[in-house]
């Protein structure tokens, strides 16, 4: 009987037992529960964790909307988003470009003008648009991005949104990185619809003319050195050039320098350049191709012979990388980096003023031979020793 009573004290005991047991359990679950509601909330929803991102303390440009994220080490990717208020079809008219824009060290701007569109004119700096009182017709940004410059009606020249001087047919204005020096061509004549330019200017005086035409020029920094391509009037194409000029020093060649190919460094003490192979052959079908190696050229001596040579770069070292589509390769002075894919696409390589980082496009995007994730197709990329800047131009 009383072993009974034993039995029945313990069994009851064991379910008090079990049952504080479970108690505790569904306590602690629902505690963890509250904390873990508590600690979410939608505007963190789907953001990675802030020890995974690295944003600079400088970080003020309004226009990129995504956070840079670490890619390699200290190398970051930036996405600069561009909102233009333009519809797709008004982005993507056909074959020509409703903008013309500049970029530097993630900065950025855009003219948007379109006749034929009958677009509303709209200037935009990092995401602010510039009042302006005439039509912009052409623009420019300093090679740090923190300076733009443009100029209205071909005649008046800003700096940062104020106007600084007025002149008659002004084009290609460019503004050092300290805002302070401004340079631009002019034509001697007076026909607007004339467009050959001249007379090369720096802070409204003349610095270097030639007769047969500038078809284009860069500047250094700080606007100590300038760098021109000239035009050739004996050449079949007029407007193809031959000549260049780095500090009103000519150097000539017979054959022509190719267009986007002539370089000048970041500081302006180094410069390179691409001319075409040595002639040219037209077939049955009217089709003229090139034939011969093409050379490449940095500060005047010859560095290298190959065909489908694009995408020059010169560091303020004098280092150069360039890629060459008929041999497969990426060359550069510190190593010779071939080709993954074998299509014919895109070959584009960037590298940073030191080169001790090269991003290169090659079917996929590889930032020092290991395959990274950018969603661009090569347009308005850049590298620098701590940054990649993707621009992307939105609706």
């Amino acid at each position: 009987m009383i072993g009974n009573k034993l039995s029945s004290k313990k069994v009851i005991l064991g379910i008090i037992v079990f049952l504080l047991i479970v108690a505790a359990g569904v306590w602690l679950h629902f505690s963890l529960l509250k904390k873990s509601t508590e600690n979410f909330s939608p505007k963190n929803a789907g953001q990675p964790a802030a020890n995974n991102i690295s944003v600079s303390d400088t970080e003020t440009k309004p226009a990129q909307t995504n956070l840079p994220v670490p890619i390699k080490q200290n190398i970051v990717l930036k996405d600069i988003m561009i909102h233009t208020g333009l519809t797709y079809k008004q982005l993507h008219p056909g074959q020509y470009s409703p903008y013309d824009i500049k970029t530097a060290n993630g900065h950025y701007l855009i003219n948007i003008a379109d006749d034929f569109q009958k677009l509303s004119p709209k200037l935009i700096y990092d995401g602010n648009i510039i009042a302006v009182d005439g039509k912009v017709t052409s623009i420019g940004i300093s090679r740090n991005g923190l300076h733009y410059i443009f100029v209205v009606d071909r005649s008046s020249l800003y700096i940062d949104g104020k106007k600084i001087t007025s002149d008659i047919q002004m084009d290609s204005p460019q503004v050092t990185d300290d805002g302070q020096h401004y340079f631009y061509l002019f034509r001697k004549s007076r026909d607007e619809f004339s467009s050959l330019y001249d007379i090369l200017k720096k802070d409204g005086n003349e610095i270097y003319s030639y007769n047969d035409g500038i078809l284009t020029y860069q500047i250094s920094y700080d606007g100590k050195h300038y760098l021109a391509g000239l035009r050739n009037r004996f050449f079949s194409n007029n407007f193809r050039g031959s000549i260049i000029s780095f500090d009103g020093n000519n150097i000539s060649s017979d054959r022509t320098v190719i267009d986007g190919e002539l370089v000048l460094s970041n500081n302006g003490e180094h410069y390179g350049y691409i001319l075409l192979g040595e002639g040219l052959d037209t077939n049955s079908d009217g089709v003229t191709t090139q034939f011969g190696k093409e050379e490449l050229y940095v500060d005047g001596k010859k560095i290298l012979e190959s065909k489908t040579m694009y995408s020059l770069r010169i560091t303020d070292y004098g280092n150069y990388a360039v890629s060459a589509l008929e041999d497969r390769v990426f060359y550069t002075d510190k190593q010779n980096l071939p080709m993954k894919s074998d299509s014919n696409g895109a070959f584009l390589i960037f590298i940073d003023n030191g080169l001790n980082h090269y991003l290169t496009l090659d079917d996929k995007w590889y930032l020092d031979d290991k395959a990274v994730k950018i969603d661009s197709d090569g347009d308005l990329v850049e590298l620098t020793e701590s940054s990649i800047f993707v621009y992307k131009i939105m609706q």
